[in-house]
C-alpha cells in the first residue's frame, strides 16, 4: 500500500513539476497560451469593454449605432456603408434585416460582390425569367456572409447588362419592402449599380 501511494505521489510530481518550471521546451509548449486562446481572450476583453461603454453611453430610447459614421450628406445618402469598417458593415446589414422599420425609405449605399438567384414558378420549378440580384458582403471568415437584394432603376437585361457573379459592385438605392406570394421582402429599389 505504501509503495503504491509513493508511486502515485512520484507520478503526480513528474506531471506537475515540468509545468512549474520556467525553462525547457516541454514546459514552454505546455504552458504557453495558444494563438486561438489569445484571440478568444482578446475578444472577450474587448466585448466586456464595449458592453461597459455601451451601457454607460446609451440611455433608453437612444440609438446604439452612431448614424453620423455612415451619413453622407454631400451625396444625399442616409446610410453609406462604404464608409464603415467590415465589422460595422456586417452589423448594419444584419440590423437592416432584423429591424427594417428603422431603415425604410432611406437611401443606402453598399459595396460587395454581385450575386443572383432565380425564382420558382407555382409548380416549384426554376423560372429563368424571374431573377433576383443582390450585393453580398462576405465576412472575414467567409461563413456568415450577408447582403441585400436590389432592383435597378431603368431597363436592364440579364446577363448582358450585369457583371459576372462574384464581381465587386457598389449599389445605391432606397431601402423598401415589397410583398411576393404573401411574404414580405426588403430590397434597394431604384438602385444604381457601379461595377
Amino acid at each position: 500500500m505504501k509503495k503504491s501511494l509513493i508511486a502515485v505521489i512520484c507520478l503526480t510530481a513528474l506531471l506537475v513539476l515540468p509545468g512549474c518550471t520556467e525553462s525547457g521546451a516541454a514546459s514552454h509548449r505546455q504552458n504557453a497560451p495558444s494563438a486561438v486562446q489569445n484571440v478568444l481572450d482578446s475578444a472577450v476583453a474587448a466585448s466586456a469593454v464595449s458592453d461597459e461603454a455601451e451601457s454607460d453611453a446609451v440611455t433608453p430610447g437612444e440609438e446604439k449605432f452612431d448614424a453620423s459614421l455612415a451619413y453622407n450628406p454631400e451625396e444625399g445618402i442616409d446610410i453609406d456603408l462604404t464608409r464603415l469598417n467590415s465589422t460595422m458593415v456586417f452589423s448594419e446589414v444584419n440590423r437592416m434585416m432584423y429591424e427594417p422599420e428603422e431603415f425604410l425609405g432611406k437611401t443606402v449605399r453598399m459595396s460587395g460582390q454581385f450575386a443572383l438567384a432565380f425564382g420558382y414558378d407555382e409548380a416549384g420549378e426554376v423560372d429563368p425569367e424571374q431573377v433576383y440580384f443582390a450585393c453580398i458582403i462576405p465576412d472575414a471568415l467567409a461563413c456568415c456572409s450577408s447582403g441585400i437584394e436590389f432592383e435597378r432603376a431603368g431597363e436592364y437585361q440579364y446577363p448582358g447588362d450585369y457583371p459576372d457573379e462574384g464581381d465587386d459592385i457598389t449599389v445605391t438605392g432606397v431601402f423598401e419592402m415589397y410583398e411576393e406570394y404573401g411574404l414580405e421582402y426588403f430590397h434597394l429599389a431604384d438602385a444604381v449599380m457601379e461595377a
